[in-house]
C-alpha cells in the first residue's frame, strides 16, 4: 500500500483508484521509476491504468482523475 504524502492527502475514492494501480503495477514501479520502462513493457503499464481509469466501477470526475494521474506520474514517471 502506498503512503506517500500525496496518496494521504487524496480524495477517498482517488485513493481506493491508486491503491487498485499499485496492487496491478507495483511490480514494475522501480523500473518505470528508472526510465527503463520501453517498448511493450513501457505500453502494458500505459494500457493497465487506462483500463483500471476507464472501467472503474462509479464515474470519476475530473478531478478525482486528474488526482490520480498526478500520483500516477510522481510514483511512475510516465505521463498519461
Amino acid at each position: 500500500m502506498v503512503m506517500g504524502k500525496i496518496h494521504t492527502e487524496m480524495s477517498g475514492i482517488a485513493q481506493s483508484v491508486v491503491e487498485e494501480l499499485d496492487w496491478h503495477l507495483d511490480d514494475c514501479k522501480d523500473e518505470a521509476q528508472a526510465g527503463l520502462l520501453v517498448g511493450e513493457a513501457r505500453e502494458s503499464v500505459i494500457r493497465t491504468a487506462e483500463k483500471i481509469l476507464n472501467n472503474w466501477p462509479e464515474k470519476l470526475t475530473r478531478s478525482v482523475r486528474k488526482e490520480v494521474l498526478d500520483w500516477f506520474q510522481a510514483e511512475y514517471g510516465i505521463c498519461l
